[in-house]
């Protein structure tokens, strides 16, 4: 596959499971990116085949606990899918795209994550003032894997050094650049830098991808010209309405309705579910569906949710158990009071066991 014009879904952690990766592309998307993925972590996982599934999985196994940690249906995810791995070391991000082989079609290295935990660790936003490192991350997965190499980067505040780290990325020889429009301390409301982005990507050869304030459709194609790049990357456009793929976009609810039935079919864990639904809904705090999806704890209840009439036949009471899931309270039990209302004979005996008097 190549870079050129095409659509992508963006690597959103939590959100860029299976279920919603299958739904992006059914709506049209040309690249899938997974959620960012700790290369340590996944070089704890064991790898399996889900016979009831039908998907490739690595699974991580503690103390009897068993988390999915990646999942892909191979004969169903016909469309690239790029593993994004977080990663600080040339050296664990050799060895965890070597780990993963056969469960991706090409690597891309987080380098735009302004997130503490992503930071903390070196990886993430941290990468880009560790220009060193980030070559040599590069360089040596380039040299040993044959897979499509690529790298997410966020804004500089300054020109020069960005051009020059820019130029040091394509020197490595990386398939694709993705830049997102924002600097590491600029939040999302504010809007993305287009023109700088077109600024720096004009200064390599390799394929660059755009990121950033992608809401409709019609926004993809205008984006990718503004922007000067090759392709673009859809996140909150996509989070909020993944058939923003195609031109005819459909209703969120009906969106969602159809994430929920494929997060069941592949068993998708409520957490995960629950906080890729808030954020869908994340622009409306205070109307329906967002305020019916706090401290659910079971998928009838969000099933429920999305179905029609919801607020109707909630107004008359004809919904699902909203605790239905939830952890039951151990309620002590009461002590047992003395009913002072009945009179209570006590037998007083002398030192020969004989009863002397009652009282």
């Amino acid at each position: 596959f190549d870079y050129e014009k095409k659509a992508c879904l963006a690597p959103m952690v939590r959100v860029g499971t299976l279920p919603f990766r299958l739904l992006a592309q059914d709506y049209g998307a040309d690249i899938l990116y997974t959620e960012e993925i700790i290369d340590k972590k996944l070089l704890q996982c064991e790898r399996q085949y889900n016979t009831e599934l039908n998907t490739l999985e690595l699974v991580l196994k503690k103390q009897g606990h068993i988390e999915t940690v990646y999942q892909t249906d191979v004969k169903k995810e016909y469309k690239p899918v790029i593993l994004q791995i977080g990663t600080a070391s040339a050296e664990y991000a050799l060895k965890t795209a070597i780990h993963c082989d056969g469960l991706y079609d090409g690597l891309d290295i987080n380098m735009g994550c302004p997130k503490h935990f992503s930071v903390s660790g070196g990886m993430g936003a941290a990468l880009l003032k560790k220009p060193e490192v980030v070559k040599d991350i590069l360089t040596t997965l380039k040299r040993n894997i044959k897979k499509p190499i690529s790298c997410k980067i966020r804004l500089f505040t300054e020109d020069k050094p960005m051009i020059d780290f820019v130029k040091m990325i394509e020197s490595t020889g990386v398939d694709a650049l993705a830049i997102h429009g924002r600097t590491r301390d600029m939040r999302p409301k504010e809007p993305a830098l287009v023109d700088r982005v077109k600024f720096i990507a004009s200064h390599v050869n390799c394929p660059t991808i755009y990121n950033g304030d992608i809401y409709e459709y019609k926004d993809i194609e205008q984006k990718r010209i503004e922007s000067g790049c090759n392709s673009v990357m859809v996140a909150r456009g996509a989070l909020y309405n993944v058939s923003i793929f195609q031109e005819d976009m459909k209703d969120p609810i009906v969106v969602t309705k159809e994430y929920l039935t494929k997060c069941r079919k592949y068993k998708i864990k409520l957490p995960y579910v629950g906080y890729a639904l808030r954020r869908m809904y994340e622009l409306s705090t205070k109307s329906y569906p967002f305020t019916e999806l706090l401290g659910v704890r079971h998928m009838d209840v969000y099933d429920d949710i999305f179905s029609p009439n919801y607020e109707e036949r909630k107004a008359k009471g004809d919904i699902v158990d909203r605790s239905l899931g939830r952890r039951k309270k151990n309620v002590p039990k009461k002590k047992k009071m003395m009913n002072f209302d009945v009179p209570h004979v006590i037998k007083l005996k002398d030192a020969n066991n004989e009863q002397v008097s009652s009282i």
